[in-house]
């Protein structure tokens, strides 16, 4: 459903409706899974997961700001997820899960945001949020990210442009079994690039930086976290030509 509602704004209402066969490893799965850092064991009596969903949208476009928030509301029925049982596995030592089933709920909301300060200067910003637990058993569900936002700038100079972001992501800590809470962050990102012509040929010459404040952090959605903090101070220079 498609409201306009002034000029350059609009409401979009969407219902969905979903369904997923299990996979092969929550099915037949009965062993060591180091990818994961678990010894898995499936069940092969599991149904299928469908659900159902509702989100809402709010958009703005003109020549000066664009913006759009949105807020979802999905059920899950009959959804997949690894139970831990709390016995180790003697031979791997990894934690022994059984993959179970149970009804859950996913509420969340994002938005982002852009508005040009002067004709080669923007400034943008997003955010985003969800939570997740299975409504059975009141328990939040694995690996869910934290609240997160972004504030950067868009400046473009003829065939030049700079682009500066920081990122920061809230802690989690509604954690699952078997899961332990992340401390929260901030990043500094910086991307650039330069475009020129000869004759037929354009050349684009980027520089992308991550993470140069070199945040020495750990991702929430990472299964190895514990082990494996996230990469450093990243610099990477492309040059690539277009016949």
């Amino acid at each position: 459903m498609r409201i306009p509602l002034w000029a350059g704004g609009l409401f979009v209402a969407n219902y969905q409706h979903s369904f997923r066969a299990p996979a092969l490893e929550e099915l037949y799965n009965n062993g060591p899974h180091p990818g994961i850092l678990v010894f898995d064991i499936g069940n092969p009596n599991l149904d299928s997961e469908q659900g159902d969903g509702i989100d809402f949208t709010l958009r703005h476009n003109t020549e000066r700001v664009r913006f759009e928030g949105s807020a979802y509301y999905y059920h899950l029925r009959n959804f997949v997820y690894p139970a831990f049982t709390g016995l180790t596995d003697p031979g791997s030592n990894l934690p022994i899960v059984n993959y179970a089933q149970a009804n859950s709920r996913f509420v969340g909301a994002e938005a982002s945001v852009e508005a040009r300060v002067v004709n080669s200067l923007w400034v943008n910003g997003r955010v985003d949020y969800v939570r997740a637990e299975l409504t059975e058993l009141n328990k939040p569900l694995p690996r869910i990210p934290p609240f997160r936002g972004t504030l950067g700038l868009d400046w473009r100079y003829k065939a030049f442009s700079l682009g500066p972001e920081v990122v920061l992501v809230n802690r989690q800590d509604r954690v699952f079994d078997n899961e332990t809470p992340t401390a929260g962050y901030g990043l500094f990102n910086l991307n650039a690039s330069y475009t020129f012509m000869t004759k037929r040929v354009v050349h684009a010459l980027s520089l992308n930086g991550q993470n140069l404040n070199d945040k020495l952090y750990r991702n929430h959605l990472s299964f190895i976290k514990a082990i494996a903090p996230e990469i450093g101070r990243t610099l990477r220079l492309n040059y690539s030509l277009r016949f």
